[in-house]
């Protein structure tokens, strides 16, 4: 049986992160990715200010940046401002291109295949048994990884959204309305070929088919043109557990750090894969960087479930919430409280 000293399942921001720093050492890796090419993935795309300082990603692969968000409620608008971009979208196709480019010779790749098991120091692939001292799952929201640790998942979050070939939306913008999205929001996200427009629920608590035709009720209330649209959605895992199990690890949606208020994943992926990593290679490693992630999603968690619980005020909150966002104290305040 060939073994690896690590194994990766998914080559996403996580496993590509979890990757590159394992590429320093001498250990050899595989990474395991499903997809033919590297980084498609349905997600708005949308990177923090964080994701470029941090990680060097470089302007080239930015498409549009945004110094300002719109947030709109029924009734109200404001225009958070930063100095520094609030948000840029990137296509994650060349993201992940941009981070295999970075992989150095001891990361085997291997695409297109699909693990079928995990057992007890190994994975099936193709029927091939492939073993590992430690195993990492960056393998998303319905992580593989996830399953054979028998970790539950008690909200199973979904973004759904419009792919519009357009050039038509310069702003980036949020829409608080809780007719049509309860205790979420819809977004308009434009790239620089095409803008998503969709929104995000909990598939526990509502069903898919009201927030797809709320979804549509909402954009033919916006005047917005879906003719030419492709339509998609995928699970989006908020939930956080744990990430060590001893020599099995979990990073980004697979760990439930993606946030559950703004959807953001890409960040915590980034981090925690080379957390991750870093682990694997000291295992008396102390990653301050994971307990700040946990710390923001447990709070970001706090926050929807107060929205949750709002019910027929749910409006009128988010009507005061956007009135106050007007004021550069309040933009500062949620702004530190989000990030």
């Amino acid at each position: 049986m060939k073994k690896y000293d690590v194994i990766i399942i998914g080559a996403g921001p996580g496993g590509l992160s979890c990757a590159i720093e394992l590429g320093k050492s001498k250990k050899r890796v595989l990474l395991i990715e499903k997809n033919n090419v590297i980084g498609t993935k349905v997600c708005a795309g949308g990177l923090t200010y964080k994701d470029l300082k941090e990680f060097k990603i470089p302007m080239s692969l930015i498409e549009k940046r945004f110094d300002t968000v719109v947030v709109h409620s029924k009734h109200f608008k404001a225009n958070v401002k930063s100095d520094n971009p609030l948000v840029c979208t990137v296509n994650r196709e060349n993201l992940g291109q941009w981070m295999i480019k970075k992989l150095n010779k001891n990361i085997v790749v291997m695409k297109g295949k699909t693990v079928s098991k995990i057992g007890n120091g190994y994975v099936v692939v193709n029927n091939e048994k492939i073993g590992f001292e430690s195993l990492v799952g960056a393998d998303g929201s319905n992580s593989l990884v996830r399953k054979y640790l028998k970790l539950k998942l008690p909200m199973v979050g979904v973004g759904i959204q419009y792919r519009i070939p357009t050039k038509k939306y310069n702003d980036l913008e949020l829409f608080l309305d809780s007719r049509f999205f309860n205790e979420w929001y819809a977004w308009i996200f434009p790239h620089k070929t095409v803008a998503l427009i969709g929104t995000g629920y909990d598939s526990k608590v509502y069903s898919g088919k009201v927030m797809h035709d709320n979804l549509d009720k909402w954009i033919k209330r916006k005047d917005i043109d879906v003719t030419n649209a492709s339509f998609e959605g995928a699970a989006i895992n908020g939930i956080y557990q744990s990430w060590d199990f001893g020599n099995i690890f979990l990073c980004g949606d697979s760990a439930g750090l993606t946030s559950s208020l703004t959807g953001e994943g890409i960040y915590a992926a980034l981090v925690s894969g080379q957390e991750v990593a870093k682990k694997i290679l000291d295992k008396n490693y102390e990653s301050i960087k994971m307990s700040e992630l946990i710390k923001i999603n447990k709070s970001h968690l706090k926050i929807v479930k107060f929205f949750m619980r709002l019910g027929i005020v749910r409006n009128m909150v988010f009507d005061i919430s956007v009135f106050l966002l007007k004021f550069k104290y309040f933009q500062e305040k949620a702004l530190k409280r989000i990030a």
